[in-house]
């Protein structure tokens, strides 16, 4: 590997979802189960994952339906917030950036192809993403 510095970073990223999930997570010990966590009234859509992406590398997340796969990609595009642990995409942690920023890197540094959302039908996933915002409009209308 050349690249140093991984492009994507994610480090013990977890997503609680349930009442006041930070403050659970504070007293939460790493080594409690899913069941355990579901018991006392949360989910954990992440557990304490972790994963570099370096430049010109592929990252495939496969698991199972409800395994968190969709949360992960998420919380990596700050759709949602990740309860504990960070993640840094070109070293700069995406949880301290103000909206502005986080639309410009949204709009340029990452794409988003959401799985059900019926748009473009007639293009493949791949087409879709190589369509520019601007240039979208009028492919649809096509």
């Amino acid at each position: 590997m050349t690249n140093s510095k991984p492009v994507i970073s994610c480090k013990n990223v977890w997503k609680l979802f349930g009442f006041a999930p930070e403050k659970y997570y504070k007293s939460l010990s790493k080594n409690k189960s899913y069941e355990d966590i579901q018991a006392d009234g949360y989910i954990a859509g992440v557990k304490d994952v972790s994963v570099d992406v370096f430049k010109g590398e592929m990252l495939v997340i496969m698991g199972l339906s409800g395994s968190g796969k969709s949360t992960l990609l998420r919380c990596m595009s700050r759709l949602h917030d990740i309860t504990g642990g960070t993640i840094a995409i070109d070293d700069q942690d995406i949880m301290s950036l103000e909206e502005k920023e986080l639309i410009d890197l949204r709009r340029n540094k990452m794409g988003m192809v959401f799985q059900s959302f019926g748009l473009l039908p007639h293009r493949s996933c791949f087409r879709k993403r190589s369509i520019s915002p601007r240039n979208a409009w009028a492919e649809q209308t096509r």
